[in-house]
């Protein structure tokens, strides 16, 4: 009981007051009135929840004014529920230790805000929760109002082209201010540029050195930082400097200096909280604004000396082909401290994306094009490369979210293609074809020879590779996927289970990567080939060769059908029981044993 008390009493502390509107409610014949907040819209009635009490009130029965109200900041209830029964889901904590079972009301300011029976309201920070949660507010998201996104432009034999307009995000998706579901999409999807510096004894360790000193020719005078911390963000064709400093020194009131210094006060800078950044790409940093982190974090007590660093969003620009192009990213990082090593680690990542709408089909689809790999070009081509040794080995690009709104507790990735030859919509081939900046995407029906692979379980999600590119397919065991005609072979791939809106249980999660024994899929026209990937997984142990009386260090694989390897594994949102092994001699004699530690 104690340990539900103390869990209860850290997710309040997660939580904060909800910033609904409580208003004045009126009957369309004035004759009635009530104080309350909206909560949900939907089936023509508005629900309404006042002190510990809520109502189901129809639209029509509301005054002119408040059926205004309604259709401007009404939030749909969550699927499985109607405005008489709104869902009841179960929300788990993004570090997994925590859960409640409540009805969303409604986002707003990067918070989600939950009901709790009918009086209990709390305000939880979407970054924050669990990922199926965040995925599960991603698929309520509103669609954008057509509105805002230009036509397509329709072509010959079923081509069509459409507009992809540039979407800047306004704070960091994973940030407490942050709303944008779409963003925390988007940086899912995306792997960051990475900075790292190490200094031990004094000496520092940072492979931008050298490539700052020539780009950068004029830097501030002085820094804060004992070490500074230098790096070049490329961005598009463009390469921009930066340097990362400390944050000015509080004054410890109250304290002697050298009580201050035996403390490990704030006497001296610490962390990295403000940052100069060539914006305007002159190799010149005293010209631009100075940075300061957001709110930087840090404690020099547990653990000793770590600080994080979050900056807002920096707006950059770089010249493509004679055109001017646009962009932004989002800065963050790490430090640690301590007497005889320091490391500190910067990555950057998009704050932007593109965004369009096509008829493919008979259906409008909502496309969004992700600089993946962060490099501030949108529709760089996955492609394969051969090493010398006849290896063949997948390049990824950038990405391509078709309609994203992931059926709750699904992976990420469901909506997600990597920006290739081809596009599958709806188990369709498309010729995909994009503009060098991705401001211009178009599809056309494709003409190549196709065959068909099927999943041997449900919840399978895998990346394949060819001569055509690389595709990302989710199969589910009842429906077969087309490919083209070919040989495929397998980068990756993982199967996913559980985490739906209406189950307690965990995501469980295995992932697997391939080795030199898995042999390519051969795809033949006209027919239909099972997928050999999956269990049963059996145990290899290998072992190095070892003299006696030397020591065996015993290692574990899990092998599936295809002869990859499992990669991870989780259960229920937890790593399984160590695996337990015995040794015994030829005799059949017990002579040890042990366990297996994971990873």
């Amino acid at each position: 009981m104690k340990h539900c008390l103390v869990s209860a009493a850290i997710l309040v502390a997660l939580a904060s007051t909800t910033g609904a509107e409580v208003r004045t409610w009126k009957s369309a014949d004035g004759k009635f009135s009530i104080k309350a907040e909206l909560v949900s819209f939907a089936d023509e009635k508005a629900v309404l929840q006042k002190v510990g009490e809520q109502l189901s009130v129809p639209l029509a029965s509301l005054s002119d004014a408040d059926r205004q109200y309604v259709k401007e900041h009404a939030h749909t209830p969550a699927s499985g529920g109607s405005a008489d029964e709104p869902a009841v889901r179960t929300w788990n904590s993004a570090n997994g230790k925590f859960s409640i079972e409540a009805t969303m009301a409604g986002t707003a300011s990067g918070k989600v805000t939950l009901i709790k029976g009918k009086p209990q309201r709390i305000t939880v920070s979407v970054g924050k929760l669990s990922q199926p949660d965040q995925e599960y507010l991603l698929a309520l998201a509103d669609e954008p109002a057509q509105d805002d996104l230009p036509e397509e432009e329709p072509g010959p034999s079923g081509e069509r082209t459409c507009t992809m307009k540039l979407v800047r995000m306004k704070a960091p998706p994973l940030s407490p201010t942050s709303s944008d579901v779409i963003g925390v999409h988007v940086f899912r999807e995306s792997t960051p540029q990475q900075f790292q510096m190490i200094i031990t004894q004094g000496q520092t360790s940072n492979t931008a050195e050298k490539s700052f000193s020539t780009v950068v020719q004029t830097q501030p005078p002085e820094y804060l930082s004992e070490h500074p911390f230098r790096g070049v963000a490329r961005v598009g064709t463009k390469r921009f400097g930066f340097v990362l400093d400390a944050v000015p020194a509080k004054s410890s009131k109250g304290s002697s200096s050298k009580k201050a210094d035996a403390e490990g006060s704030d006497s001296k800078p610490k962390g990295y909280g403000r940052l100069f950044f060539d914006a305007n790409g002159n190799g010149d940093l005293t010209d631009d604004e100075v940075i300061l982190a957001e709110k930087p974090k840090g404690s020099g007590r547990v653990p000793p000396g770590y600080f994080q660093f979050q900056f807002p969003r920096i707006d950059v620009s770089f010249d493509a082909d004679g055109t001017k192009v646009e962009y932004a990213f989002f800065m963050s990082g790490t430090s640690r401290a301590s007497s005889s090593y320091s490391l500190a680690s910067a990555a950057i990542y998009p704050a932007v994306y593109r965004e369009g709408t096509m008829t493919v089909g008979s259906k409008r689809r909502r496309l969004i094009l992700v600089d993946a790999n962060s490099n501030g070009q949108f529709g760089d081509q996955s492609s394969v490369r051969r090493s010398t040794s006849g290896r063949v080995y997948p390049s990824f690009g950038d990405k391509l979210l078709i309609d994203p709104k992931p059926a709750s507790g699904s992976s990420s990735g469901s909506s997600a293609q990597y920006v290739s030859k081809l596009a599958t919509i709806n188990n369709r081939l498309y010729d995909l074809k994009l503009a060098p900046g991705g401001d211009k995407l178009t599809l056309s029906p494709s003409s190549v020879s196709t065959g068909t692979v099927t999943s041997p379980c449900d919840g399978l999600q895998l990346v394949l590779f060819g001569d055509h590119g690389v595709v990302q397919i989710d199969g589910e065991k009842s429906k077969p996927t087309a490919l083209p005609v070919g040989a495929w072979n397998l980068a990756q791939y993982a199967i996913v289970r559980g985490g739906s809106s209406s189950s307690q249980a965990r995501v469980s999660q295995l992932s697997a990567q391939p080795t030199a024994d898995c042999k390519p899929i051969e795809v033949i026209e006209g027919e239909t080939v099972e997928l050999p990937f999956a269990g049963p997984y059996k145990p290899v142990v290998s072992a190095p060769s070892v003299k006696p009386g030397q020591t065996a260090r015993l290692s574990l694989s899990l092998v599936g059908m295809a002869g990859e390897k499992l990669s991870g594994l989780t259960i229920n949102g937890s790593k399984p029981k160590k695996p337990e092994f015995v040794v015994r001699d030829p005799d059949g004699k017990k002579v040890g044993g042990g366990q297996f530690e994971w990873g």
